[in-house]
């Protein structure tokens, strides 16, 4: 049976339309930012000194992508994370009494030697660590705490001594059980923290008297002091860079 004629010049001229409306409605989308390139994992750059995804999925050993330090599973009471889903593919869960210590595989052991440093990570603390100081990275000459109220302190030391540091805290809360791209930089008179992309905290200082930091003396995870400050949550990926970046992802 044929339609009539109308029949199909309806829709010839619909299917036309269709045509014209779908591009122009993408190039809308496009534009309003939704099919906008959401943020990414982690890569290694120019000034990437390390970069730790901690997104193998399994082993309790984790490879660096420049400078050849490996991570390794420190726990006084024989714990060890385990492997969940992240924000990017596979994710580290620190249970709490755990942390990561560095040590390199290659010679010479890759430094920070700029003056200039940027420690990023994805995040996902736990609500199980609410209400305590939690660990997120230490270096030389530098340290890093999720405060019990969930602020972020990023601090240097002023002589090169942890009995003597000046730091940036954070106004705003981390928030738990959620994923959030932490940054922390120092230039030689600010230091900085970057909370998905934005500026939360700054502190002006110029006095430090950093010294060229191997990697090899990095601890993932703990803080130090007496409260035992370890994390509780997931980690996934973790860089550092010979430079103060000022741009980052925006979750």
């Amino acid at each position: 049976m044929f339609l009539p004629f109308h029949r199909y010049q309806t829709r010839f001229f619909s299917l036309a339309a269709a045509f014209r409306v779908v591009p122009a409605l993408a190039i809308f989308l496009w534009t309003a930012g939704l099919f906008a390139a959401g943020p990414s994992a982690l890569t290694v750059e120019p000034d990437t000194v390390i970069l730790w995804g901690l997104n193998e999925g399994e082993g309790m050993v984790f490879g660096d992508q420049v400078g050849g330090v490996e991570l390794k599973v420190t726990s006084p009471d024989g714990k060890e994370p385990t492997w969940v889903e992240g924000k990017f593919g596979k994710a580290l869960s620190f249970p709490g009494g755990v942390s990561l210590g560095a040590s390199s595989t290659k010679s010479p052991v890759p430094e920070l030697s700029t003056g200039e440093v940027t420690v990023e990570a994805w995040l996902k603390p736990s609500e199980e660590g609410a209400g305590k100081p939690m660990g997120i990275l230490q270096m030389s000459g530098f340290r890093a705490v999720i405060g019990p109220n969930g602020t972020v302190t990023w601090l240097v030391a002023a002589d090169g001594q942890t009995n003597n540091e000046v730091g940036a805290t954070t106004k705003g809360k981390l928030p738990y059980g959620e994923w959030s791209h932490v940054a922390m930089t120092y230039n030689g008179s600010v230091l900085r923290v970057f909370i998905n992309g934005e500026i939360a905290a700054e502190h002006e200082f110029a006095g430090a008297n950093i010294q060229p930091a191997t990697m090899s003396g990095v601890i993932i995870g703990y803080f130090g002091g007496a409260e035992k400050p370890y994390f509780i949550g997931d980690i996934n990926g973790i860089r550092i860079s010979n430079k103060a970046r000022s741009e980052f992802p925006v979750p």
